[in-house]
Order: C-alpha cells, then sequence, then structure tokens
C-alpha cells in the first residue's frame, strides 16, 4: 500500500536480520537500518496529514486560493468547496486519486480540523464521508455574518 492508505509494519516487510553483515556499510543498508527505516514509515502513514486547503469567502461562494496532499496538487486533485449556509462549508476531495506509483487508491479521510485566519472566527470540522468534511465557520461574539471575506484553512488526515 501506499499513501493515502494507512500501512503497518509488517505489510512493508516486517523484521528483517542479515544474512551476513553489509559489505560496504557506507553503500550496504543493514538490515537494522532498513527495519527503523520501515517501522517509522508505517507510522507515519497512521498520522500523517493527507491533504489542505486554503479558501476565502465572500458571503455566497468560497474560491480555493492553494490546496496540495501526499497524493498531489494537479487541478483533479483541488477539492470542491459548497456553502451549504451561513458559515457552513462542505469540502470534498475525489472519491479516488492515484499514487506516486500510478496505483488508483480510495480516499479514507478520518478527521480534520480548521483554522480562520482571523482572531474573531473560530472554526469546525466534521467528516461527512470518505472524502468529504464539513466546516462551520462562527464568530465569536455572534454579532456579524462568518461568511464576509474570510481566510479558512483546512487539515485533513
Amino acid at each position: 500500500m501506499a499513501l493515502p492508505d494507512k500501512n503497518d509494519f509488517a505489510a512493508l516487510g516486517g523484521e528483517l536480520v542479515d544474512y551476513s553483515p553489509p559489505e560496504d556499510p557506507t553503500t550496504d543498508l543493514s538490515a537494522e537500518a532498513s527495519n527503523e527505516a520501515r517501522a517509522d514509515t508505517a507510522a507515519m502513514t497512521r498520522m500523517i496529514e493527507r491533504a489542505f486547503v486554503s479558501f476565502t469567502t465572500n458571503g455566497s461562494t468560497a474560491t480555493v486560493t492553494d490546496h496540495d496532499a501526499v497524493w498531489g496538487n494537479a487541478l483533479a486533485y483541488k477539492p470542491t468547496i459548497s456553502r451549504t449556509g451561513a458559515g457552513n462549508y462542505l469540502v470534498t476531495w475525489p472519491t479516488t486519486v492515484t499514487d506516486a506509483r500510478g496505483v488508483t487508491r480510495s480516499l479514507n479521510l478520518r478527521f480534520g480540523v480548521g483554522n480562520v485566519g482571523e482572531s474573531l472566527f473560530s472554526a469546525s470540522v466534521i467528516r461527512v464521508s470518505a472524502n468529504s468534511m464539513r466546516i462551520r465557520i462562527t464568530r465569536n461574539n455572534a454579532a456579524t455574518d462568518p461568511d464576509a471575506s474570510t481566510v479558512v484553512t483546512m487539515v485533513v488526515w
């Protein structure tokens, strides 16, 4: 497996033991070094952020200003954002993406956090499906429109 999927140490070959000591440790990788690197890689696939998107709001629509993901930042992977109500936006990524090896993978986003680029606002993110998150923007004193020219960033795992 590869990102965006989760992986484990066993799937990456598990614990290896050298048949013999590396002939040249400056060019040959020992089993111990490989074990550490693969264990670290497996751990990262569970906890590393998968994607982020930044967008601006203007009261009726949202415009993506930046985005990136472990599967790339091509136009085909740019999330779509739809306003579903005052301060409410649905952010949707493609259902499948192609990893660095050319394998098509289904997305399974599990968690998200949001940030609003102004101290008077806050954001909460809720998982809606394997490829979409809902972000709710609120004004801390609740007195004004949460959609007025706000910069929002969301990170998802």
